[in-house]
């Protein structure tokens, strides 16, 4: 990911890269819109470069990190604060690994509501522009954009507008030496590849003060039927332009004309159906909550096995899949959704061990006989065990292992109940 534009080309700024042990969680809290995606890379010829998709959230290898601006390490910090986590890339020398990250999930329809109050960190970055460029470009910026509203449809303008009016071509010459890239290719060349489409739609979109950066990586390759996998070769090599929306994050435009146009969702009701072969087990859970829904119309035995199916086999062989850091964290948001009620509200400086402490003092107020007594006191148990599973997954040296994890698990499945009878005591009190 590269940040600013130099008039001849794109250059990042310094970050010094910290060592991260493998499964280490690198943004403190999962995010909302965004869905995860676990992506398994055999690399044949190693480039020491770790690849992913979206935001990364874990490895299951030793990496290096450079970050631009490092996410926040509250565990409760909000969402616009996690989007701001600017990483430039991550070094392995892994030739296998697993890689966990966030994707958005966003609809046409909640980007052109998105806002335009920009954090300073990303308007101070990602708006900048060279003196050098010439002005006629910022001419053409505004004339492609006249008339739309929005961040979005201007965005999709431009990305329009270099689709349709620039040939995609890889043999042409390098652009002269004293010559601005962007104004080269737009007003001369008229023709090019990726570099010169994300080049020029990054400038363009920052000229209609859109924050937006370039990105290099590759492009999807192409699906292998038999090996059920997507073979990615050098020549898949691509360049595309990323656009920032306010509480929404990084999102992806494709200006080049050689690829097909990103399609997305225009509302919440047409967000596309999970894929019926797709293997992750994010899209697994998708699924399974999509045929929940309809059950309702079967009776009501079939309905309480299904759930009971779930909750016993099909939610343990997800959470074995992920990463353990991942999963000990989706655990320990369900353990702070549910007991959220019980604790009251929290301070954004509060600890995992300082909500533990208000939750526990919430059970104690539940003793009130022989059975109950047994039955908190096993629930602050098992608070206990979890908050410092979760802990020891962020600040811990070595990685969780796969028992920790059933354990964790296990610990859960008994835990939740015994939320849901101190919500079900604590409203019947307040009526």
């Amino acid at each position: 990911v590269y940040d600013r534009y130099v008039g001849a080309g794109w250059v990042t700024g310094p970050a010094p890269p910290p060592g991260i042990p493998a499964d280490t969680p690198l943004l403190p809290g999962l995010l909302e819109g965004y869905k995860p995606l676990h992506l398994d890379v055999d690399l044949i010829q190693p480039e020491g470069r770790l690849f992913w998709s979206g935001m990364l959230f874990s490895a299951d290898v030793p990496l290096t990190v450079e970050w631009r601006l490092r996410p926040p390490s509250s565990l409760f910090a909000d969402q616009p604060a996690l989007l701001q986590a600017d990483m430039f890339h991550a070094v392995s020398d892994a030739t296998s690994y697993r890689a966990e990250s966030f994707v958005p999930n966003v609809t046409i329809e909640a980007l052109r509501l998105a806002s335009t109050e920009y954090p300073e960190e990303i308007a101070e970055r990602y708006l900048e522009i060279p003196a050098s460029v010439p002005e006629r470009v910022g001419g053409l910026a505004l004339e492609i954009t006249r008339g739309q509203t929005n961040p979005y449809d201007r965005a999709k303008a431009i990305e329009t507008y270099l689709r349709e009016n620039y040939a995609y071509d890889l043999e042409i010459p390098a652009p002269p030496t004293d010559r601005d890239v962007a104004d080269y290719f737009l007003f001369e060349l008229k023709r090019g590849y990726c570099d010169y489409y994300a080049t020029a739609m990054v400038v363009l979109a920052r000229l209609n003060g859109i924050p937006a950066r370039f990105v290099s990586g590759y492009s999807p390759g192409t699906y292998d039927s038999l090996s059920a996998r997507y073979i990615v070769r050098e020549l898949n090599a691509h360049s595309w332009a990323e656009v920032y929306f306010p509480e929404i994050g990084w999102i992806e435009f494709e200006p080049t004309a050689s690829l097909p146009e990103i399609e997305r969702a225009a509302t919440e009701a047409s967000l596309p159906a999970v894929q019926a072969d797709d293997p992750t087990a994010s899209n697994l859970l998708t699924r399974f909550r999509v045929e929940r829904i309809s059950v309702w119309g079967l009776p009501l035995l079939g309905a309480f096995l299904l759930i009971v199916l779930y909750y016993t086999f099909i939610e343990r062989w997800v959470y074995l899949r992920l990463a353990p850091a991942l999963a000990i964290e989706r655990i320990y948001r369900r353990l702070y959704r549910l007991g959220r009620p019980l604790a009251g509200e929290r301070t954004r400086a509060e600890t995992v061990h300082e909500f533990m402490s208000k939750l526990n003092a919430a059970f104690d107020g539940f003793k009130t006989g022989p059975l109950r007594r047994r039955m908190f006191a096993l629930a602050q148990r098992d608070v206990r065990l979890l908050t410092n599973t979760y802990h020891a997954a962020l600040f811990r040296q070595t990685q969780l292992n796969r028992n920790e994890i059933k354990l964790a698990l296990q610990t859960w499945r008994h835990l939740r109940l015994r939320l849901l009878y101190g919500r079900l005591i604590l409203s019947l009190k307040n009526r």
